[in-house]
């Protein structure tokens, strides 16, 4: 494939557009040396399945979509790659090739290529010519194919391109092969080796391969200086910003990284762009520090390649080029494959982009591409015919190894020994400690024997002086108040199911006395309860909603984030106990959920994502069946269904006495307060739910206060729940 060609037959390169070009990973099957240094089966979706988060809300692991984990032996995996390439506006691939002093690795997906010609899709190689180490599957840093250069291999290496070099499908720059190295500056007499691939060029017949060299770390040079015809910038990506100490994650914002790059100086020789749709190399790197660029998006992406793409056809027209950084390279998180989490968006982008920069269509499959794959008989031959190849060179990876093994058994056999010695000594100091963890045991048999004899107990253990129930032992207050709160009691016991967790015979005592402890201050989630608050928080309810019936404060009761419904059934149920029929309660909620956080205007809900919570989402028919499990639901239980935003600014509520906050986000908490705050009459009451467990929820109540001059004091109810009264007249 000619550049020349690409953007149509005007014959004028300024008039056609640059080639798009992805870097192509194939390493994604089998071979004997990592089978040898790994162990049986590795690839490189070992290291992707394997991921792990690094922090908060980090999306780990990244997982193939459509395509699955595939193994590039297999002609119907190259094929679908290619045919979804073409689709989007990719020209070709560009192939990573492992050279090291005539051995090489992975090259099986671009001979089968090469040999089947299918598919049909333009291709290049990219020459990684640096050393093979295990730093680059995160083991130790041991050397395992060491990059050697001489005249010899030179001659050697470009005999075995120009076979790639005389494929019709081979991409072209002014009539040349394209050839990229990734690590030129690494190369002992460039200018040697270029003659000597020049030459053996020259004497097969084809023109000298166009050479593009990898910009350096260290800084860019002039290409011609090592023979080269032109440069690529940020083939690795070049992360701004300090280096992570060991262990540590480098985490950089996408902006920065694509504000870098477009702000570079134009040299004077030809340097070809390259764009990262993402990149997060965790899987290579999940303990020693990896790399990530924080906030890729495919609408970020597709304004960096649209900006780079504009550039080359301006500059270069078509003899430009635009390299994207990868394909496939899952495990540094750098692909335009679909993925599990965002299917084709990257590729979508990519499309519209070559669209909107080029004014043309992606090409659709060609005949190439519609070709039938190779059948099951002939890859079964062909693989037959390479295991016996395999066989006949797997002597040396054998003994390789072997002398590893011993190498390894002698390491544990002096480990071993230390670690007798080590657990000789922990032996002599533990002997003292015999006698006190007897000791211990003795205690707690005496202390289940003492729980044993204890009579049964209700679920609630509650009594005088604790502010809710000093008046039942109190024979002065009326019968009917000593009924309302023993059912309000009751109540609250069946909403939190506190109820069951009593002494019943055969029952541990213990685990119930610390179940009976987590829920009366509502730290878990209950399967059954319609509240996971807590009692504690009840009774906070319970205070209010009394308060403002005994002083006449005017306004309804309102709970905006309600869940099953348990502490607005509750408010509810207090109502009914006092004969109140003139308060209505209002219960707000989305009913499904939590809504996934907006991280453009509230950045501070981005770790608190609870979006993904199924057991969150409760419908307004399951709150609604709730209600009417305790005969409290009638017209004075109003619902408003819907996001906060939308149902609570034009909300029907002309004055609340009781406003309760559960909206775990700051968006959602700053929206309640700034749509019904005002409606809260003065000596009603503001409860919050989630202020001492959430920090976004308790930054977005104390900027509220701040931006509205509120100084009313914060009460604390437990260990996230508090309330302030309002004050004023």
């Amino acid at each position: 494939m000619n550049v020349e060609s690409a953007g149509g037959d005007t014959g004028d390169p300024s008039e056609e557009y640059p080639l798009v070009l992805a870097l192509y990973v194939p390493r994604f099957h089998r071979i004997p040396e990592n089978d040898a240094w790994y162990g049986d089966g590795f690839t490189e979706w070992t290291l992707v399945a394997g991921a792990k988060p690094v922090y908060p809300g980090h999306h780990q692991p990244d997982l193939p979509g459509e395509l699955g984990f595939y193994d590039l032996r297999v002609p119907q995996a190259r094929f679908d790659q290619a045919h979804l390439a073409r689709q989007h506006g990719i020209s070709g691939f560009v192939y990573l090739h492992y050279w090291f002093h005539g051995h090489e690795i992975f090259q099986g997906p671009l001979d089968e290529v090469r040999t089947s010609g299918s598919p049909g899709l333009p291709f290049a190689v990219c020459w990684a010519n640096e050393n093979w180490d295990r730093f680059r599957y995160a083991a130790t840093g041991d050397v395992l194919l060491k990059q050697s250069y001489d005249a010899e291999d030179d001659l050697a290496h470009i005999t075995r391109l120009i076979e790639l070099f005389k494929d019709p499908r081979y991409i072209r720059v002014r009539g040349r092969p394209l050839l990229v190295v990734s690590s030129a500056h690494a190369l002992p007499d460039p200018i040697r080796t270029v003659e000597v691939w020049r030459a053996a060029c020259s004497r097969a017949g084809i023109e000298p391969p166009w050479l593009v060299m990898g910009e350096s770390d260290d800084g860019a040079i002039d290409p011609a200086q090592l023979g080269f015809d032109a440069s690529v910038d940020m083939l690795a990506p070049l992360t701004p910003g300090r280096t992570a100490p060991e262990g540590s994650p480098t985490v950089v914002s996408y902006r920065e990284v694509v504000t870098s790059a477009l702000g570079r100086d134009t040299p004077p020789w030809t340097r070809y762009p390259s764009v990262v749709p993402a990149w997060d190399d965790t899987p290579r790197r999940q303990n020693r520090g990896a790399h990530i660029w924080r906030d890729s998006t495919p609408d970020r992406y597709g304004q960096w390649l649209a900006a780079v793409l504009d550039r080359q056809k301006v500059a270069e027209g078509g003899n430009g080029i635009v390299f994207v950084n990868a394909w496939n390279d899952w495990a540094s998180g750098a692909h335009l494959e679909p993925d599990a989490h965002r299917g084709r968006a990257y590729l979508e982008t990519t499309k519209r982009v070559v669209e909107d920069v080029t004014g043309t269509k992606p090409a659709q499959a060609e005949t190439a591409d519609a070709e039938v794959p190779a059948t099951v008989e002939d890859l079964y031959a062909e693989l037959y015919t390479r295991h016996r190849d395999l066989q006949a060179s797997a002597s040396g990876f054998l003994s390789y190894a072997d002398r590893r093994l011993r190498a390894a058994q002698d390491r544990f056999t002096a480990e071993l020994a230390e670690s007798r010695e080590e657990s000789r000594r922990l032996a002599a100091a533990l002997a003292p400690l015999e006698d006190l963890v007897a000791l211990q045991v003795a205690r707690a048999n005496d202390l289940e024997a003492m729980l044993a004899e204890l009579p049964p107990r209700p679920a609630v253990l509650r009594g005088p002086g604790n502010g809710v129930l000093s008046d039942r032992e109190d024979s002065s207050v009326p019968a009917r108040a000593q009924g309302r709160t023993r059912y309000l009691e009751l109540l609250k016991a069946c909403l939190t199911r506190m109820l069951f967790l009593n002494d019943q015979p055969g029952q541990d005592r213990v685990e119930l006395a610390k179940l009976r402890a987590v829920r009366m201050i509502g730290k878990d989630w209950p399967e059954e309860a319609e509240t996971m608050v807590g009692m504690l928080r009840l009774d906070c309810i319970q205070e209010c909603v009394e308060t403002v019936i005994r002083e006449g404060v005017p306004g309804d009761l309102l709970e905006a984030g309600v869940w099953r419904g348990g502490a607005t059934i509750f408010m509810k149920g207090i109502l009914a106990a006092y004969g109140v029929q003139d308060r209505r309660v209002w219960v707000a909620d989305s009913f499904r959920g939590l809504p996934v956080p907006d991280e453009i205007n509230f950045p501070q809900d981005v770790l608190e994502d609870l979006s993904s919570f199924d057991e969150l989402a409760v419908s307004q028919e399951q709150v609604r069946a709730n209600f009417a499990r305790y005969d409290l639901l009638d017209d004075n239980v109003r619902f408003l269904e819907g996001w906060f935003k939308d149902t609570l600014p034009t909300a029907p509520v002309d004055a609340l006495a009781v406003l309760r906050l559960d909206g775990d986000y700051y968006e959602s908490t700053i929206q309640i307060l700034e749509s019904l705050y005002h409606k809260v009459s003065p000596g009603g009451f503001v409860i919050v739910d989630d202020y001492g467990c959430i920090e976004a929820c308790r930054q977005a109540v104390t900027d509220f206060r701040v931006a509205n001059g509120i100084e009313d004091p914060i009460v604390t109810v437990d260990w996230t729940g508090v309330y302030w009264r309002r004050s004023g007249t």
